[in-house]
This record gives structure tokens, sequence and C-alpha cells, in this order.
């Protein structure tokens, strides 16, 4: 049950009921409750689309009662704008909140703020909306043209979880040109550094390379990316060292028409960690899709992807069909086909051999 009043500087309103998860919205924030709730909330538009919002609820939950409060704001300025959010859950008795000031136009975007999320933070924590344990200061800056643009990002704070403090920091850069209106090129680079009072510390690399080119029926693209994870140990006597590198490679083409579309791509990885022995991945994937005169749509897609390393391989390969019926009264029958096949064969150890069939048919009615 729910009752809204809306006037030209805001709404307000209650609501009473049983709800599953994901059904109450917060304004701002969506929570998930599996039982009983009561509340109020509000929210108020000020002069110069200032916003001011709050929401207060009475939970009952697993036979307890918990009070959930929110709130957001935002004023802003002629250079910039203020917004700040909070978030108090009383079964933890804690606060978590995010501020920050942000100016942007039609070119450029600016921001930086301050994070705090305690650990035992509960509210929203089904979801995973807030990273909690985290203290983070973050920033950004973007530049976006039609010939070219950039962006670098920035965070770093305290980490505090599974009783173990630790210090991380992040940053990403990454930018885009293009040749022509059609051909763009891209790259990224990504970088995060933990570092663990008890040692243990991770660097984490990730770079991203993209070229995409488009014409009036084709489109093509290439896609290069390397992924480094360095793992040190706890101390000099551990061996507990892991470190690996990904590559990954990624090549797709399609061409379009008024009636019908069809295309495919080749994707190629190689893996590398110190632990264990090399892998290599291999992915052909081809799709199509045609459209009638009386509205029926069909398509389908066929791959093949094969894993292996040191004595060892595996495939999977399958298949489906999608159909698409029209129906009068602005009605649709849409049926859907998958199949798939897998094998693994083994060279050393008690198993010499394994397949597996795997069939998947659903039909859908809308």
């Amino acid at each position: 049950i729910s009752t809204e009043l809306r006037t030209e500087w805001g709404r307000a309103g209650v609501q009473a009921g049983k709800f599953t998860e994901g059904d109450f919205l917060i304004p701002s924030a969506v929570d998930t409750v599996d039982e009983e709730l009561a509340g109020t909330y509000l929210e108020l538009l000020g002069p110069g689309k200032s916003l001011f919002a709050g929401s207060l609820d009475l939970i009952n939950e697993d036979d307890e009662d918990r009070v959930l409060a929110t709130f957001y704001g935002s004023l802003p300025f002629s250079l910039a704008e203020i917004r700040g959010a909070g978030w108090y859950d009383s079964a933890s008795e804690q606060l978590a909140g995010v501020g920050g000031i942000r100016r942007s136009n039609d070119r450029k975007y600016m921001e930086a703020g301050f994070l705090h999320v305690p650990e035992d933070f509960e509210y929203l924590n089904k979801t995973n909306s807030l990273p909690r344990g985290q203290s983070l200061l973050f920033g950004t800056y973007r530049v976006s043209g039609v010939r070219h643009g950039y962006y670098v990002e920035g965070s770093g704070g305290r980490l505090d979880a599974s009783d173990q403090d630790s210090w991380l920091y992040r940053g990403s850069l990454g930018g885009y040109y293009r040749t022509s209106l059609r051909d763009t090129l891209s790259s990224s680079l990504n970088f995060s550094h933990k570092d663990t009072d008890s040692g243990g510390n991770q660097t984490r690399l990730h770079e991203n390379f993209r070229y995409s080119r488009r014409r009036s029926k084709w489109d093509n693209s290439l896609q290069l990316q390397a992924i480094q994870l360095f793992d040190d140990p706890p101390d000099d006597n551990s061996s507990g060292s892991s470190d690996s590198y990904r590559w990954l490679g990624e090549v797709n083409s399609s061409y379009r028409t008024g009636i019908w579309d069809a295309g495919g791509k080749i994707s190629l990885e190689h893996e590398t960690v110190d632990t264990r022995d090399d892998k290599t991945s291999a992915l052909f994937r081809l799709e199509g899709r045609t459209i009638t005169g009386i509205g029926l749509t069909g398509g389908g897609f066929l791959q093949y992807g094969v894993d292996w390393n040191e004595g060892d391989r595996s495939e999977v390969y399958g298949g489906g069909i999608n159909i698409t019926f029209p129906l009068p009264g602005g009605w649709q029958l849409r049926t859907r086909l998958r199949a798939q096949r897998s094998s693994l064969s083994m060279e050393s150890g008690a198993l010499s051999g394994n397949d597996s069939d795997k069939t998947l048919s659903t039909i859908y009615f809308f």
C-alpha cells in the first residue's frame, strides 16, 4: 500500500506492505527487503535545480525490527555542483556516506570526493551496492570531443576487511582518436595496488587496445588485451606467490542490410600462471538474423571453443535458433532453442576422457 503527494516543489509519500527482494525503491538508492516494511520519504526541489531527499523506514526482518535511513542532496553553483549521500542502518548502528564536488559541460567532466563505508555496515549488503570496509578519496577528469578524447581517474584509501587492514591505490588512463567519423582508435591502462599490513601485496595491470571500423554495411573491430597480476608472498619464507599473465585477442566482423544481418567473432586467449601449466583458449562464433516482410524474425548462431594445456584438451561446440512470430493485437510468440556438446580428453591421471551432451529448449509467449 502506498500513497504519494506530488507538487511543484517535490513529492512525499508513505509505503507499507510485505516486499520481496528488489521491490522497494528509496530515493537515490535501492534496498532489498524480504519481510514487512513501513516508511515515509520526502523529496524537495530547491532553487537552481537543487535537490534534497530522504527516507525513514521501519523493517521487520527475521523477527527483528530495523530502522533504515537514506539522505541525498545536490546543490549546484555557477562553477560546480556539491553532492552528498548518506545511509544509516540501526542493525550496525553505523553511518556510511559519500560526498564531493562536480563540474561538467559539453566537453569536460571533473569530480572529486570521499567515500566511507564501515566494514560491518549492513545496509544494502544483499546487492553489494556499497564497497564495505573502504575509506577512499577519488577523482575523475574527462575530456570528450568529436575527433579525440581522454580520461584520467584515480582513487586511494584504506580497506578494513576480515581483521586485516590494507591500503588500496587505483588509477586509470584512457583515450580515443577518430581517424575519420567512422574509424576509432582507443586504448586504456588500469593500475591497482593493494598493500596489506601483514604483507602479501598485490599489483594488477590491465592494458586494452581497440580499433573499430564502420562503413555503411560493414562493422569491423580488433581488440587486444593484456592482464598482469603480481602477488608478493606474506614473508620471505612463504611460497604463496602466484604471478599470472593473460593475453587476449579478438576480431569481430558483421554485415548489415535492410532485411538480414550476419557476422562472426574469433578470439584467442593465453594464460600463464606460476603455480600451474599454461592454458590457451580459442573461440569461433558465427551468427545471423533475418526479417521477412510479414514481420517474422529468425536468427541463429554456431560456435566452437577449445581449451588446451599440457596434455589436456577440452572442446565445447553448439548453436541456437531464435524465431519470433507476430500475432494479432500486438502479441508475439518467441521460440528459442539451444544445444551444446562438450568433450574432455586427458592424457594423465585416472580419467582418460569424458563427454557430455546438453540441450536446452525454451518457448516464450509475450
